[in-house]
């Protein structure tokens, strides 16, 4: 589910519906926390990065690419 979510989201971000993108990306990334898969994590915030610099938040792009590292 996690990962329909997320490939969702990749959709959504390619068709320029940034907000839909953040909103399945974040649901994503919840499961991926709750699952503790940090594989998928660092991916659901780095795809919700590239969503925040689509729409000018470059200091929350930041944060989340940041996090993914982490």
């Amino acid at each position: 589910m996690a990962q329909a979510l997320d490939r969702l989201g990749l959709v959504s971000y390619n068709q320029g519906q940034y907000g839909q993108a953040w909103s399945l990306h974040r649901q994503s990334l919840a499961i991926w926390r709750a699952l503790g898969e940090l594989r998928g994590v660092a991916l659901s915030l780095d795809n919700g990065g590239w969503v925040a610099h689509a729409l000018g938040s470059f200091d929350q792009a930041h944060a989340l690419f940041e996090e993914s590292l982490g």
